[in-house]
C-alpha cells in the first residue's frame, strides 16, 4: 500500500543479488503531484548512448494498487554517467583508496572519476591522484614504483569516465606491463568509480 522505488542490485556471478544494507532509492519516487510521486519501476534494459546509460522506467502518480482513474502512468528516463553507480568519495580533507593486488594488462592506465568544481574557491577544487606500487616496495609503506608516486603524478581535475593518469606528463605503463602491481589513489573534494587498463 506503500510507495515503491527502484534500489540498486549487484552481483558476483548473475544467480545470487544483493542489495545494499542501507535499502536507498536509486531512482525514488518524484516529489508530491508529479507523475512518480505513487511508484517507481525499473524495466528490463539499459541503453547505452555516447558516455551515458540511460534507464527507463515507469512511475505512477499514486502508491501501489490505485486504479484508473486515480492514477495514472507514463514511462520516465534517468541518465547516468557509464559506470558511475556505485564509487567512493574523498572530501575536502582528502582520503586513500587501496586496490587489491591488479595485472597490468595494458601500456594505458584509464579513470573513472568525478572531482569536484567550486567556482569561486579554487583551494577546494577537487583531484584525484594515483600511484602505483607492488609487493617488493610494500603496499603500506611510503616507497613507490620509481617514477609512479603520487607526487610524479599529474592530479585529475577533470570529470571523465576514461581519464588517462600519466606521471610528470608521461602516460605510458609498458615497462610494467604483465606485471602484479597495487594502485592507490589520493581523492581530495572527488569521488572515484573505477578505472582499466
Amino acid at each position: 500500500s506503500g510507495h515503491g522505488y527502484i534500489e540498486l542490485a549487484s552481483s558476483p556471478d548473475g544467480l545470487r543479488w544483493y542489495r545494499s544494507p542501507m535499502r536507498q532509492p536509486f531512482i525514488a519516487p518524484g516529489p508530491e503531484g508529479d507523475w512518480d510521486t505513487g511508484h517507481c519501476w525499473m524495466l528490463p534494459r539499459i541503453v547505452e548512448v555516447g558516455h551515458w546509460v540511460y534507464l527507463y522506467y515507469v512511475g505512477s502518480s499514486k502508491p501501489w494498487r490505485t486504479r484508473y482513474p486515480e492514477n495514472t502512468r507514463a514511462i520516465g528516463l534517468a541518465r547516468i554517467r557509464k559506470g558511475r553507480f556505485v564509487g567512493q568519495y574523498g572530501d575536502v580533507n582528502g582520503g586513500w583508496i587501496l586496490s587489491r593486488e591488479v595485472k597490468v594488462t595494458g601500456n594505458r592506465l584509464l579513470v573513472n572519476c568525478a572531482p569536484d568544481h567550486r567556482a569561486f574557491n579554487q583551494e577546494h577544487h577537487g583531484y584525484v591522484r594515483v600511484e602505483l606500487l607492488d609487493r617488493t616496495h610494500g603496499v603500506y609503506a611510503a616507497q613507490n614504483i620509481e617514477g609512479y608516486g603520487q607526487d610524479d603524478c599529474d592530479s585529475i581535475r577533470a570529470n571523465e569516465y576514461e581519464h588517462v593518469v600519466s606521471w610528470k606528463g608521461n602516460p605510458d605503463l609498458s615497462a610494467l606491463k604483465g606485471k602484479d602491481v597495487y594502485l592507490r589513489f589520493y581523492l581530495k573534494s572527488a569521488y572515484l568509480f573505477g578505472f582499466r587498463f
